[in-house]
């Protein structure tokens, strides 16, 4: 049991620090994250208009109090 625990706080360190590198904040880490999942590319421009839809997501999610990353 004990070794299950430290491997979770090691998880949790990792994690944290790895959020901390793409820049969310110690408030942020309480926020709920959401994935936002974009098929748009530079080679499937027929995809392009999700884009804007993505970013408007975005816009919602910081609004509601989440933090949103795009896939």
């Amino acid at each position: 049991m004990k070794r299950e625990l430290r491997s979770n706080k090691v998880n949790n360190f990792m994690r944290r620090a790895h959020w901390l590198t793409l820049g969310l904040n110690d408030e942020d880490m309480e926020k709920p994250k959401i994935a936002i999942t974009n098929s748009s590319s530079d080679v499937a421009i027929c995809f392009s208009h999700l884009d804007e839809i993505a970013r408007k997501m975005r816009e919602a999610i910081r609004a509601a109090g989440g933090v949103a990353f795009e896939l």
